[in-house]
């Protein structure tokens, strides 16, 4: 390899990760946990039958209000009243069930006609004391619309099935400006569009602090183990870029990141380092034999291609056994772990050469220096 084919190498591979950054930014998340339910199982084969039949049971929103003095007083039901009439505005609510809006029907025991009455008079004060004991003896009334201190109420509310995740993220966001609206002692909002929103916000960063945690450790042992700016930088590039280019692989592929994929950046930065390490190691030694700098790049390369070779191959294939899982997230887990070790081997026998070459000489021999 002589500069000008190292300028290229290098040159490709900045359009490589250039063009996988770009990737990554368009990269989505999934939160979907029945990924992780175990595929031809009998249990999760009723479980799809049953959610066909009676549609699922989590595209709902609860909104919990409560008030210190206890929720007989006017002006916090009728707050919630109005709260509860808002939120039939948003878009994608199909149905929204309030404690003041809550109806129950009485037959005449003479005339047999049926009378429809709410179960809380919420804009008549006087009734109060009795409506409560009506709602105390109402079964399921406390637990689903109202506390049993007291002191707080629950709009329950269900959306439609199915929505995407910017949709989700749209409602919960929604929502909770029209809650935002209202002053309450303290509000609780639960549901699945907002708890995914929270979910993917948390996997983003996780993911972010666990590469951080990776890129910091992994400085740490490098500097100690080589004493140069050379030796901490160049496997860390390599490494950094092997992982942009697997995100961009899950990409192409049309996948989202998920919770199994947030730890992929730490087994690569452990696994793909390695190469790169022994590769220095074995230059570093040959230096100080008194090689010159093309001799030392050659050799290191040519005598530890094979054990290196193996050691990523054998770790590649390892995870690789984990297609055979029958949960699909383990499953592309192996397959994108497999692929981002590959390719840190693959950068480790391209760009490493390649930059270690252009490296100036006084620079480069930092590296065989013992402090």
């Amino acid at each position: 390899m002589n500069k000008r084919t190292s300028i290229l190498v290098i040159s490709i591979i900045v359009l490589i990760t250039a063009l996988a950054a770009f990737f990554i930014s368009r990269l989505g998340f999934s939160y979907d946990f029945e990924a992780f339910f175990p595929q031809g199982d009998p249990a999760t084969d009723y479980y799809y039958q049953y959610r066909k039949q009676f549609e699922t049971d989590n595209d709902f929103f609860i909104i919990a209000s409560k008030i210190k003095e206890g929720i007989y007083d006017q002006e916090f039901l009728q707050n919630v009243d109005s709260l509860t009439n808002k939120l039939r505005e948003v878009n994608h609510i199909i149905e929204v069930m309030g404690p003041t809006q809550i109806t129950t029907y009485v037959r005449d025991p003479v005339m047999g006609q049926i009378f429809k009455f709410p179960l809380l008079r919420w804009n008549e004060p006087e009734n109060y004391h009795a409506d409560s004991l009506k709602i105390a003896e109402s079964p399921g009334m406390i637990g689903l619309f109202f506390s049993a201190d007291g002191k707080s109420l629950a709009i329950n509310m269900k959306h439609a099935q199915s929505l995407s995740k910017e949709k989700c993220d749209q409602l919960s966001h929604d929502i909770e400006n029209v809650v935002g609206s209202f002053k309450f002692d303290r509000t609780h909002i639960i549901g699945r569009a907002l708890g995914q929103r929270l979910y993917v916000e948390m996997m983003l960063q996780e993911l972010v602090l666990f590469i951080s945690i990776s890129l910091l450790l992994t400085t740490v042992f490098l500097f100690i183990a080589f004493r140069s700016g050379w030796g901490v930088v160049i496997p860390t590039l390599v490494v950094l870029i092997s992982i942009i280019w697997t995100l961009g692989f899950i990409y192409l592929l049309g996948k989202d990141l998920d919770l199994m994929l947030t730890v992929l950046p730490t087994i690569i930065f452990v696994v793909g380092m390695s190469d790169s390490v022994h590769v220095l190691t074995k230059y570093m030694q040959e230096l100080r034999n008194g090689r010159d700098k093309i001799e030392a790049i050659k050799y290191a390369f040519k005598s530890i291609r094979l054990a290196t070779f193996l050691t990523a191959f054998t770790t590649s294939i390892g995870f690789l056994t984990l297609i055979f899982s029958n949960i699909k997230p383990i499953s592309d887990f192996g397959i994108y772990t497999s692929v981002g070790i590959m390719l840190a081997y693959g950068l480790t026998y391209t760009m490493l050469p390649a930059v270690l070459l252009l490296a100036k000489p006084k620079e480069t021999l930092h590296l065989c220096k013992f402090r």
